[in-house]
């Protein structure tokens, strides 16, 4: 669990590197642990294969809360806490690259955005009321509808904020 220090709580990063992206799948897939809110700092998406404007493709993406089941096809990844002084280990439970997208419950698009893949994409929102919120155990999947015209080979990150429970 993580701890709340000086009103803030421990961020994580998470990170996927020269993947190749073929299909439509949910980029992230992040779970709220039982005793702490997650708040989600930042999210980049780039891609390092195709060059030239015949390539630059226009794809979809979504925010999405409320799954309930976990999707599969890709990998489970161990955050890294940026706080140098701390080892705490995230509660979150991150996956990357899940081919079979995330299912169940009554799903919420929260942002619904385009990728120019020549150009990147970068979610930082300013102020924290504009900062997605995950609460106990709610499932946030950052999801890619779109199927690219080739494959394409990414990098992504995904900053988060676990801010544990303080009475309630």
């Amino acid at each position: 669990m993580a701890v709340q220090r000086d009103g803030v709580g421990q961020i994580f990063v998470a990170t996927f590197t020269n993947i190749d992206i073929s299909a439509a799948q949910d980029l992230f897939e992040i779970v709220a642990p039982t005793n702490s809110r997650i708040v989600i700092r930042e999210f980049e998406l780039g891609q390092q294969s195709d060059a030239g404007d015949t390539l630059a493709d226009m794809m979809g993406l979504l925010f999405i809360k409320g799954h309930t089941v976990t999707g599969s096809g890709g990998a489970t990844l161990t955050p890294v806490n940026l706080a140098p002084w701390s080892d705490l280990a995230a509660g979150a439970t991150v996956k990357r690259n899940n081919t079979t997208i995330a299912s169940g419950g009554t799903p919420l698009t929260l942002r619904a955005t385009a990728w120019n893949v020549m150009g990147g994409y970068r979610y930082y929102p300013g102020f924290r009321n504009e900062r997605i919120t995950l609460n106990y155990s709610e499932r946030l999947a950052i999801r890619l509808p779109d199927v690219p015209g080739s494959t394409i080979t990414c990098n992504a990150t995904l900053v988060f904020e676990e801010i544990a429970a303080m009475g309630g």
